[in-house]
């Protein structure tokens, strides 16, 4: 049921924080991919720290994923997420 879909989606995020750590060590991971498992396991303060640093680093992508993707609708309400897309010049 519903409730095993959810748990599995928590554990699939989980799994996915995990490989982005695993390859964060290797090399680059833009800051937006920490951003979307962050939201997927409710970590709110999380997710939005790595869409500041996303920001700050100038991520070319940023603009267009907030804009569009579903994923950041749990961040939508949050003052300091609509703060940050004024800052991108998308409100």
């Amino acid at each position: 049921g519903s409730a095993g879909y959810a748990a599995a989606r928590l554990l699939g995020a989980a799994r996915s924080l995990e490989r982005l750590r695993t390859r964060a060590k290797r090399g680059f991971v833009p800051p937006a991919a920490f951003a979307r498992e962050y939201i997927q396991l409710g970590r709110r303060e999380e997710a939005l720290a790595s869409l500041r640093r996303a920001f700050g680093e100038g991520d070319v992508n940023l603009a267009a994923a907030v804009s569009c993707e579903p994923e950041y609708a749990p961040l939508r309400a949050d003052p300091r997420y609509q703060d940050l897309r004024r800052r991108m010049g998308l409100q």
